[in-house]
């Protein structure tokens, strides 16, 4: 498979995290853009915040028992295991720019975060950090990373109008139908490694997003061309692929941590304007 070396060293670090879990609890995130603190007494809660979002605040656990090689298998699993840079910048932009696009006339404006892993950290961040009529979903693909962001969204002071955690698997039509045409703003982050993934994530992009005011957010490394590959995939979906510039300090932080410019340092897509079939 064309992207099976960038996926066996996603799979490394992952189960290199697994095995070193107990002497490195402190480390889920970069700390480059956000920074987590055991919370004293909680020892397996944490405490994220980011100097770039001094009123940023959020509580995130991962689940006391850390997943086996077994529950990684399946559907994308990787995000089970920590909270990798794309879903960090994803997070920033996300705090950054939202209030930007929102359109005030849309009530309850709809934010769906696809593939969350074990925590949704784009979308949680907005649902804590915005009173806006604001209805925000969280999802990822597998049953037990659902389960912990559930039990993130309960330990942390939701602000939005409403928010809701399920599965969506994009390659089960079922697991949407009722959002289909109904999302204003879908992120994603980091979903593009698996060959057999990438159409059925362009595909449920299409019929989520509102018609034509709807936009995805797309946060990923080049990886091997695999965002090459998802890429040339939207190009036949949406009437809109864009490239949008990382804002220089978020961007200078991923590139001081980063030790593979391919795998390390994401880029920000924007897909609209989704085609007829």
């Amino acid at each position: 498979m064309s992207d099976s070396r960038s996926t066996k060293g996603r799979w490394r670090k992952a189960i290199k995290l697994i095995q070193t879990r107990n002497e490195v609890q402190e480390k889920i995130v970069s700390g480059t853009i956000f920074h987590s603190s055991i919370i004293p007494g909680e020892s397996t809660w944490h405490r994220i915040t980011s100097d770039l979002h001094p009123d940023f605040n959020v509580r995130l656990s991962f689940p006391v028992t850390p997943p086996t090689l077994e529950d990684l298998h399946g559907f994308n699993n990787t995000g089970n295991v920590r909270i990798w840079m794309s879903e960090e910048v994803l997070t920033s932009l996300a705090l950054r720019f939202l209030p930007s696009i929102i359109n005030e006339d849309i009530r309850p404006f709809r934010v769906l975060e696809l593939g969350g892993g074990m925590t949704a950290l784009g979308g949680l961040a907005l649902a804590t950090a915005s009173n806006h009529a604001l209805e925000v979903i969280l999802s990822d693909g597998n049953e037990k990373s659902v389960q912990n962001i559930q039990r993130v969204v309960s330990h942390n002071n939701i602000q939005c109008a409403g928010i809701s955690v399920r599965r969506i698997r994009w390659d089960l039509a079922e697991d949407f139908q009722d959002l289909q045409g109904n999302c204003d703003l879908v992120l994603c982050s980091d979903c593009l490694f698996f060959d057999e993934g990438r159409q059925p994530l362009v595909s449920c992009l299409a019929k989520l997003l509102k018609v034509p005011s709807g936009v995805a957010w797309i946060v990923a490394p080049s990886r091997n061309r695999t965002l090459d590959a998802f890429l040339n995939m939207a190009r036949t979906s949406f009437a809109s692929v864009q490239e949008l510039p990382i804002p220089t300090e978020l961007l200078q932080r991923v590139e001081r941590v980063a030790v593979n410019r391919d795998t390390d340092v994401p880029l920000w897509y924007t897909l609209k304007q989704p085609r007829l079939l």
